[in-house]
């Protein structure tokens, strides 16, 4: 006898869903304290859909469970965002690298149509659609890679940071043109895809890391990036 698939989402996974976007949109802030009690209220779940969604939350670096009670939202600091964009710095560009050979038409289409919607919603400068299309492009163009562990790393670290503060960057224009750049080069299988896609996210961590809370001396820190994002050449 063999396992019928899946076919819906189970309580859990929905709540796990409804409040991971709750995080990544900044309707859940960091260092924010919730309790099991109050989100399932809003949620209109019992507790146990909900407790078991914090957990798989929890296993994401999402949130921080204090008890079986009190939950916080987890904080995002310079510290942990150096270390989220230095890893981000080394895989996407790998994924990228190994999607160059691979990429088919149907999924460069799927590519440019994220682009197209990210682009139609440019004008209303709201930045949690563009944030979340961001998110979904950078994730399609990673699946091209078929590397299903590579992928489950780059989805947590793209929990490192918040979509918000990726979105602070005030270059949503210049990072879908750049987003361009890429496709045409995956297009072309051209490996400079992959050195593309590093200046892409190295400009993010500029943009981003100085928006990060930290005691310690600008220049040093704008010194720290600089060394995290010199650039690699990949070569065809």
């Amino acid at each position: 006898m063999s396992l019928q698939p899946a076919l819906t989402q189970t309580k859990g996974e929905v709540a796990y869903t409804r409040l991971r976007d709750a995080v990544r949109t900044g309707v859940l802030q960091p260092g924010q304290r919730v309790t099991l009690v109050d989100l399932s209220e809003q949620l209109g779940m019992s507790l146990t859909p909900v407790r078991e969604a914090l957990r798989m939350m929890a296993t994401q670096g999402l949130v921080e469970q204090e008890s079986n009670k009190f939950t916080t939202i987890a904080q995002y600091t310079l510290e942990s965002g150096l270390e989220v964009y230095r890893l981000r710095l080394l895989l996407e560009p790998l994924a990228v690298q190994l999607a160059v050979p691979v990429a088919t038409k149907e999924q460069l289409a799927n590519l440019r149509a994220i682009q197209g919607r990210a682009r139609a919603a440019l004008p209303s400068g709201h930045s949690g659609v563009l944030a979340e299309l961001n998110y979904e492009f950078h994730m399609a163009l990673c699946q091209i890679s078929n590397q299903p562990l590579l992928m489950q790393f780059i989805e947590r670290l793209w929990n490192g940071v918040p979509f918000q503060a990726m979105s602070l960057a005030g270059r949503n224009e210049t990072s879908l043109d750049e987003h361009d750049e890429i496709v045409n080069a995956i297009e072309d299988g051209d490996l400079k895809a992959a050195e593309l896609i590093r200046n892409h996210i190295g400009h993010a961590a500029r943009a981003t890391l100085l928006t990060l809370p930290t005691s310690r001396n600008t220049d040093e820190v704008r010194e720290e990036i600089e060394a995290l994002v010199h650039p690699i050449k990949y070569e065809s």
